[in-house]
């Protein structure tokens, strides 16, 4: 399976074209890989649960029609034998939704009721409620329940589940007496719903399972993602571990969430072939690290140059006597440095080799040299008093107008790898948000030059149920 390219992808385009910073993707050098493996990043699975399997279960226990419920029939004796009660509850409607790592219950449920007294030893109805119509119509109880989730290392969903309350809705009155048993029944219903959400969650110690659309996910994700139109640059994931957060996150909003540590890297040319790695055991201790992929470009010096004519070329500066105006620039290595022939026209000709170190300086969003300085490469008397008198000077000037702006480049290379990493994917959702790409290094080769990207984000996977 390939991941194909998000709809409308001009990654590719700005790879090739973006600031002739961007011109080619290097396949990454085992070195270079050791280094992007070096930092892990984490990619958040949103689950959700199964509801089917459980709601069936939750309507039985509310309706009183498990096995561990009283019969009708049954009499309930009320402190220590004073009194007895007879109640038959029925399930109206209820409401189960997922709630983070947790389910969440609303069940609103009708009862009659039954009281009696032993009268000459034998257990004697006295009153009744909830029998009839108008006032005499069935009482209700408003029960919320509340269930955890706590995942297992074979990928089962272990619960834990409480009552939350049980609250009056409608009265239900002995009309003899003129009392709302309510009160009463609450206190009794919650006491026979709490044994019952104990069996509940002995019977579904083994039907909560999410192993089936992990294993499924975790496969997914091993396949190359294609990131450009031509099938020349991918994405791998190199998922290695998956967890869970312990404790589960707090926000309600959430589904069930695994965490899977990832070792990205981009790669370029033909589709990389993968070896598939079994699906290793849940583990606890998922924190979120955030994505991080790192990769490196290559700028042949044609390139460069070109960039650097339309940068300077034509441009005048101030300085001594005159104005001086650039007529010619190319940029080429030095071992690790940079190397600029520049001719200057104006108060005076002159040719001169310029010599540095380029670094990236982030807040400006450009690239600049450091240890800058040059040397006049053709010689005369007029040159040499010039170069004398005003070498500091001129260096200076040339040291601050040689500078490649690239940080629109940067920002709009950021935009479109961000676009390539939302879309669908077959059984869910990727999105993914790019906070941050950086130029973390350049380093001058004998045909071009090198620039070294990290990017630094969030990616998510919504599972569809």
């Amino acid at each position: 399976m390939t991941l194909e390219p998000a709809r409308g992808s001009r990654f590719s385009f700005m790879l090739g074209a973006t600031l002739a910073l961007t011109v080619a993707f290097s396949s990454a050098a085992p070195a270079a890989e050791r280094a992007h493996r070096e930092e892990p990043s984490t990619l958040r699975i949103q689950m959700p649960v199964p509801l089917t399997v459980i709601r069936p279960l939750y309507e039985r226990i509310y309706d009183g029609h498990d096995s561990n419920h009283l019969s009708p029939n049954t009499w309930i004796p009320l402190g220590g034998g004073t009194g007895f009660l007879k109640y038959r509850p029925g399930l109206v409607e209820s409401n189960l939704i997922q709630n983070g790592h947790a389910i969440v219950s609303k069940a609103n449920v009708d009862f009659s009721l039954e009281y009696a007294k032993k009268v000459d030893g034998t257990i004697t109805k006295l009153t009744e409620c909830g029998v009839g119509a108008g006032p005499d119509r069935p009482g209700r109880l408003v029960v919320n329940t509340y269930t955890t989730l706590t995942p297992t290392r074979d990928y089962r969903l272990l619960t834990t589940s409480y009552v939350t309350s049980v609250d009056s809705g409608n009265p239900c009155v002995f009309r003899q007496h003129n009392v709302d048993a309510t009160p009463l029944m609450a206190q009794v219903y919650r006491s026979r719903l709490e044994s019952r959400l104990t069996q509940l969650d002995r019977s579904l110690g083994g039907a909560l399972s999410i192993k089936a659309k992990t294993d499924e996910t975790w496969r997914k994700l091993q396949e190359p993602l294609q990131l450009d139109d031509q099938g020349l640059i991918w994405l791998l994931l190199s998922p290695a571990q998956v967890k869970y957060p312990n404790p589960p996150p707090k926000d309600a909003a959430r589904p069930v969430q695994i965490g899977i540590i990832a070792f990205p890297q981009i790669i370029t040319g033909n589709k990389p072939t993968t070896s598939l790695r079994s699906l290793p055991d849940l583990e606890p201790g998922y924190q979120d690290q955030g994505f991080h992929v790192s990769f490196d470009v290559r700028l042949p010096y044609e390139m460069a140059n070109e960039r650097l004519k339309e940068a300077l070329l034509g441009k005048e500066f101030y300085m001594g006597p005159g104005a001086l105006r650039v007529s010619a620039v190319r940029l080429y290595p030095i071992g690790e440095q940079a190397g600029v022939d520049i001719d200057l026209q104006g108060f005076l000709s002159v040719s001169l080799s310029l010599r540095g170190t380029p670094v990236y300086d982030e807040a400006a969003g450009t690239i600049s040299f450091t240890d800058f300085d040059y040397v006049v490469k053709k010689h005369d008397l007029f040159t040499n008093f010039a170069d004398q008198l005003l070498h500091d000077a001129l260096r200076d000037q040339l040291a601050a107008r040689l500078r490649i702006p690239i940080q629109d480049r940067l920002q709009e290379m950021q935009r479109e790898l961000e676009a390539g990493l939302n879309r669908e994917i077959e059984g869910g959702t990727l999105h993914g948000t790019v906070h941050r790409m950086r130029l973390i290094r350049l380093q001058m080769q004998p045909d071009a030059l090198l620039a070294g990207f990290k990017t630094d984000g969030d990616l998510r996977y919504d599972l569809r149920d």
